[in-house]
Parts: C-alpha cells; structure tokens; sequence
C-alpha cells in the first residue's frame, strides 16, 4: 500500500508547494485583505468538520483510509478548484482562488501541526480499522 500512498502524499506537497508559490505575489502586493485568511480558515475548518463528523458516526474505518482522504478532501480537491478560479482571471475569481489557496495552505500546516486529529484520528476516536 505504501507503493500508492508516497506518491499521493508526494502529489500533495507539491498542491501544497505550489499553493504557496501561487499566493506570494498576491501577498506581496498586498491583494489579499484579512478576509481572505478568515474565509481560507473557515473553509479549512468547514472541510475538517465534515471529515471528523463522517468518521464519529462510523463504527469502524480503513485503516489507511485517513492518509488518502484527509489530503484529497482538504488539499487536492481545493487546489483544483482554486487553481481552475486562477485560470478565469476575473478580481472576483482572484480573490476567492486566494482565499481557498489559503485553505490549501492552511490544511497543509494543521495536518502537519495536528497529526493526532488528522492522521491519527482512527485511534483517537477508538474505531475499529479494517484493513
């Protein structure tokens, strides 16, 4: 299993490395406003709340199952999405793009800051894994 999960992490470090590269120049310039970063967190927030209320109400969960759907849920899925609202180069799309490459970015540190409620959370909710 490791042979699919290393590069499905590796894929997500770099959604994560670009996300940060993409939001230095709208940073520098001072284009992203206070707003943003609250939008970005409370999407992260959001995002995490449905994950952990999916695996509380499950009796049981694959073993593995976090470290393929906590980085495609909160990682990958966003950095689609704010990378397609990129592309259309609208302020409007600008400004929302940021805020979830905020989010992106954001999910990245708490997942990395908080592995016990990321990763770990099979064994902090006290689920029975399949594997």
């Amino acid at each position: 299993m490791g042979i699919i999960i290393v590069p499905f992490l590796f894929i997500t470090l770099i959604a994560f490395i670009v996300a940060i590269i993409f939001l230095y120049k709208p940073l520098v310039k001072k284009e992203i406003k206070p707003k943003n970063f609250l939008l970005g967190t409370s999407i992260t927030i959001a995002i995490y709340a449905m994950i952990f209320l999916n695996y509380k109400s499950s009796e049981n969960a694959y073993a593995l199952g976090t470290f393929f759907m906590f980085p495609f849920f909160m990682i990958l899925i966003p950095f689609v999405l704010g990378m397609i609202l990129k592309i259309i180069n609208q302020p409007i799309t600008q400004a929302i793009s940021n805020s979830i490459l905020i989010s992106v970015i954001v999910s990245g540190v708490f997942m990395v800051v908080l592995y016990k409620y990321t990763f770990g959370i099979i064994e902090y909710l006290g689920l029975i894994k399949h594997y």
